[in-house]
């Protein structure tokens, strides 16, 4: 199985860093990424913190209420984004350990703004709270 780590999109396949011309790296591993989660679509790498990457899957596939997919190595954690007068949960967890589910949960719930922001921009929802 492919690491995610070995398809990060800060690097060229060349092995340097980006410099803006590396757009073909970003595409190859986007694609990459969603040929292993079987999800058939985009799904952009929002954010970056230690070691974790959070995505937001795109439509058609993906759905409501907001939500994110927080990665680290091959295990994945998804949390529902706190709207209105909701609260942050964690919707599912797979292959990945209790400290780094407990930290990735503080990750997202630190760049909450954002990342509702992001995803409601991915999905065409302006500032709507739904």
């Amino acid at each position: 199985m492919l690491s995610l780590d070995a398809m990060d999109p800060g690097f060229r396949r060349d092995g340097g860093r980006e410099d803006g011309s590396g757009g073909s790296w970003r595409l190859l591993s986007v694609i990459a990424i969603t040929h292993l989660s079987g999800y058939n679509g985009w799904m952009p790498t929002v954010l970056r913190v230690g070691g974790f990457r959070i995505l937001i899957f795109l439509p058609p596939r993906e759905h409501q209420p907001p939500h994110v997919h927080v990665w680290k190595a091959d295990g994945e954690v998804v949390i529902e984004l706190a709207v209105g007068d909701g609260s942050q949960t964690i919707r599912s967890v797979a292959r990945m350990r209790t400290s780094d589910v407990k930290a990735a949960f503080w990750i997202v719930e630190e760049n909450a703004e954002y990342l509702l922001k992001c995803w409601r921009e991915y999905h065409d929802q302006g500032a709507t709270d739904s």
